[in-house]
């Protein structure tokens, strides 16, 4: 039997912002009117976890680290895969953060948020604002989408955890909807105990509380099912 490992090569990237601002103090009074304040320059922070814009081959995760830079409020880390050339860029208050890329030579889930934050307290990753989770199989194909509000990464267990507004999507076009869901990438499984709504076809829509799937939503069951909708 032949095997196909999905070998990657990343660089990586830091960009500062600075905590500095300006604006009108609304002053109508029509004497002289102090200067706005200059924003302050950021100094440099140096990534020293891994070399700046080197190259990483064949691991299942890359720990970032790099110093605090005075007048900086936040960093934005870019990763860019040298084979596709895709960039993911990752903003975060802290000075440093980990970032699975694969499991086991094959990738299982790509993470995508406008902020994420390491809580070096719990080991856990917290993402917040417009969180995708791409889900592969074992044979790196693609299988379904979650969005939601925010999620947590907990490295220790392995598990996802999504909240608000939470939906999966699955490369056929079924649909789960519901409040929280979590991705057990153990058992490449997804569960929820919250309500929810689950859209099979265009003409099929079920309703219930407590849902189990594998990724792909193909082998399915509600837990507690409260009706269904037939569209015709």
């Amino acid at each position: 039997m032949k095997k196909i490992f999905f070998k990657s090569i990343y660089v990586f990237s830091l960009i500062l912002f600075s905590c500095g601002g300006s604006g009108d103090d609304g002053n109508g009074g029509g004497g002289p009117v102090d200067p706005p304040p200059t924003p302050q320059k950021p100094q440099k922070a140096v990534l020293s976890k891994p070399e700046n814009n080197s190259e990483c081959l064949e691991v299942d995760a890359v720990k970032f680290e790099w110093n605090t830079a005075a007048n900086t409020s936040s960093y934005t880390l870019n990763v860019k895969n040298l084979i596709t050339n895709e960039i993911s860029s990752t903003t975060t208050t802290s000075t440093n953060v980990e970032i699975t890329l694969t499991k086991k030579g094959n990738i299982t889930a790509k993470i995508q948020s406008d902020i994420l934050k390491k809580n070096n307290e719990s080991l856990q990753l917290e993402l917040y604002d417009n969180v995708f989770v791409d889900l592969y199989d074992k044979n790196f194909m693609h299988k379904s989408l979650i969005k939601s509000q925010s999620a947590i990464v907990d490295e220790k267990d392995n598990l996802i955890k999504a909240f608000g507004n939470v939906s999966v999507e699955s490369n056929d076009g079924k649909k789960l909807l519901t409040d929280s869901l979590l991705w057990d990438n153990s058992s490449d499984k997804i569960f929820t105990e919250a309500t929810l709504e689950f859209i099979t076809s265009d003409t099929d829509t079920f309703y219930g509380k407590g849902f189990e799937s594998n990724i792909d939503l193909t082998n399915w069951n509600i837990l507690n099912p409260r009706g269904s909708i037939n569209n015709e």
